[in-house]
């Protein structure tokens, strides 16, 4: 038995479903036949007539005086089908517009606690795909992220095998490089000479967002915006080298 639903998923009501199908399996058909055999009253009958010949799902003919409707053959449903996909494909590019124009502007979250600035390393990793990378400016005054990550977010972290690319202090390296050289991660430092970069501020730049931590007042923010990530990056980068080169 034919599904009613199939048809009516590309594009038919459910009375000119079962007005086709019945003229499929009964053969030609009277007004009145159609409605015995559909199941359909002759009102529903009369009222979708016009749509399933415009569409020629069903034919017509003459005998005598009285009009008979028969069933057309069941490829012209492919126009219908086709006519339904092509309004979807507009619909969509529609959405898309609106969907390219919201994420051209940024979207801004801030926080204003601790939990909320562990929350951000967390969404880094929750982000990121395997074997991603994350760029970090970290002007720590001193390695006061020991003991603040949980052990949640470095087991994904290194399950991810997410790679780090990170600028520091000089002594920030240092402590890190006595500590623990750590797989998939880089850092180079900004020279003393220049400057001790001791702001206590990060920012991790990862997929399309920035992220913001001021350690003092507790204080961070998510930008979410792929086109200011990627400049982000871009500055970050570019500023990798040249330290790691020098």
């Amino acid at each position: 038995m034919i599904d009613i639903k199939i048809l009516e998923n590309i594009g038919l009501s459910e009375t000119e479903a079962k007005i086709y199908i019945s003229l499929l399996e009964k053969g030609t058909q009277s007004i009145s036949g159609i409605s015995i055999v559909s199941g359909c009253n002759r009102m529903q009958v009369y009222a979708s007539i016009p749509r399933l010949t415009e569409n020629k799902l069903i034919g017509e003919t003459v005998r005598g005086k009285r009009k008979y409707y028969f069933a057309e053959n069941p490829e012209n449903l492919e126009n219908i089908f086709y006519e339904k996909k092509l309004l979807f494909q507009n619909t969509i590019s529609l959405l898309k517009s609106k969907y390219e124009k919201k994420q051209a502007k940024p979207e801004l979250r801030t926080f204003y606690t601790k939990d909320a600035m562990k929350h951000i390393f967390y969404d880094v990793v929750e982000t990121l795909n395997t074997g991603d990378t994350y760029y970090r400016y970290s002007s720590r005054k001193h390695d006061n992220l020991r003991g603040f990550l949980s052990e949640d977010y470095k087991k994904k972290r290194d399950m991810k095998e997410i790679q780090r690319m990170i600028i520091t202090s000089d002594e920030l390296k240092k402590i890190k490089e006595k500590g623990n050289n750590k797989l998939n991660r880089e850092i180079v430092s900004i020279p003393k000479l220049y400057d001790l970069f001791e702001d206590n501020i990060s920012k991790i730049i990862y997929a399309n967002k920035v992220a913001i931590i001021d350690y003092e007042s507790e204080t961070s923010f998510i930008i979410e915006n792929k086109k200011l990530a990627d400049f982000e990056k871009k500055i970050f980068k570019l500023l990798f080298k040249y330290l790691r080169n020098d």
